[in-house]
């Protein structure tokens, strides 16, 4: 029993030494690793090259449509309004020289014919004045005559009495003749004299009486409300029966097809509407409704600069004139378009501005916080400083710092500095 017990650990330990040998043995005659450099191969990028271009640098801006040439229409005179055209109401156009409503003009009628007739009066009075200095004339005419006999019979008697053949009564009624003839003259002569000042009041008179009638004729014009040019009506504010008074407040319209947008530039985008050789209206715009990009979108320039600055936000204002698409200003007819801009809409506008040539258009991304690109050249990776002209959105304006065969690294990398070995993705 003891005998087999001591066999079979004998032969455990034949066997663990018999495996720690082989162990041993495969160790020593393993081989030995070689240390095996790894190649410097560079970090793998993509890289493009940008293409200097002429670039028109767009201001973008928001405004509120206005119209241009906006009439309140007041009543000019008093009275109730007896009838009104059907398109004076809101949304419809009107024709220039349409009547859109009319003042009861009975009472103006009638204060002009009254004032036609005071004028007819002072003419007739001015006409008799006339006719009285005609014969006053021709009085006078006989009254020069008959003193003209007298004083020469007068002389005559004078003569005789003095050789004493006839009575000093017959001499002194001779005198009295003359002298009573003299008086009948003056009195002629007086009376033309006073002809000038009557003439005067009379043409006075008449001037009055021309002014009322003047006065009166406006009044029974004014009572119609005529529109001046055509336009789509914005409010009415009358009724047919309804009593005005002058001064109040009946309604408006405005130019049709002829509308403005005020916008306000921030001072810092002022540089790019600057320019020696164009005009305001040289100065394009696009406008259209906000959010609707690649809808429908209408054209416009530049009109005028506001003479100051917008109050609250500091900005320049200018006004854009609207090209409605070769509408005709001042002519319409019917309701108003849904599709048609309208006073009050709130709209986007880009103002095409400076043109700048030889500018690089870069994504945003490609130009780092330190206004630098990363450029690819000899399989290595170099960092050019640009100047940036203008950030917009996602593109950046770069004037310096690159050329047209430049490749640009568009992979992005982090810290990284110039000289690293790279390669290209072909």
């Amino acid at each position: 029993m003891q005998r087999g017990i001591l066999f079979k650990s004998m032969r455990v330990v034949l066997v663990l030494a018999l495996a720690l040998v082989v162990a041993v043995t495969l160790v020593a005659l393993r081989p030995k690793a070689q240390r095996q450099p790894s190649p410097k191969t560079g970090r793998l990028v993509e890289v493009i090259s940008i293409q200097p271009q002429t670039v028109t640098m767009p201001v973008n801006v928001f405004g509120t449509i206005r119209p241009r040439e906006k009439l309140l229409l007041v009543a000019e005179v008093t009275g109730e309004i007896t009838s009104m055209v059907k398109s004076f109401a809101e949304g419809y156009c009107v024709d220039r020289e349409t009547v859109l409503a009319v003042i009861d003009p009975v009472p103006y009628s009638l204060e002009m014919d009254r004032t036609r007739a005071q004028v007819e009066r002072v003419a007739a009075q001015l006409q008799k004045l006339q006719q009285d200095v005609k014969n006053l004339n021709a009085n006078l005419a006989i009254s020069s005559e008959d003193m003209q006999l007298a004083e020469a019979e007068f002389h005559r008697l004078d003569d005789l009495y003095k050789n004493k053949v006839t009575s000093r009564t017959n001499r002194d009624r001779a005198e009295q003749g003359y002298l009573a003839s003299r008086v009948k003259r003056q009195a002629i002569e007086n009376q033309l004299a006073l002809i000038g000042p009557l003439q005067a009041g009379l043409e006075s008179d008449r001037k009055i009486a021309l002014a009322a009638q003047q006065q009166a004729e406006y009044n029974l014009e004014r009572t119609k409300i005529t529109a001046p040019f055509g336009g789509w009506v914005l409010e009415k504010n009358i009724e047919t029966g309804q009593h005005v008074n002058t001064g109040q407040y009946l309604g408006s319209i405005y130019k049709a097809y002829a509308l403005d947008i005020e916008v306000s530039v921030p001072l810092q985008d002022l540089k790019w509407l600057r320019t020696s050789d164009r005009t305001l209206s040289d100065f394009k715009a696009e406008i259209r409704l906000p959010g609707s990009a690649g809808g429908a979108h209408w054209s416009g320039q530049l009109a005028r600069v506001m003479a100051g600055l917008d109050e609250k936000t500091r900005m320049q204002r200018f006004v854009i004139e609207i090209d409605l698409n070769g509408q005709s200003v001042g002519q319409c007819s019917g309701p108003a378009d849904l599709d048609e801009l309208r006073p009050g809409m709130f709209v986007e506008v880009e103002i095409q501005g400076r043109r700048m040539e030889k500018l690089f258009k870069l994504p945003r991304y490609l130009v780092q916080a330190n206004d630098a690109v990363f450029v690819a050249a000899g399989g290595e990776l170099q960092i050019k400083p640009v100047r940036v002209v203008r950030r917009l959105g996602e593109t950046v304006f770069v004037d310096q710092g690159i050329t047209a065969d430049d490749l640009i690294i568009r992979t992005p990398l982090a810290g990284v500095a110039g000289g690293e070995k790279i390669r290209i993705k072909k």
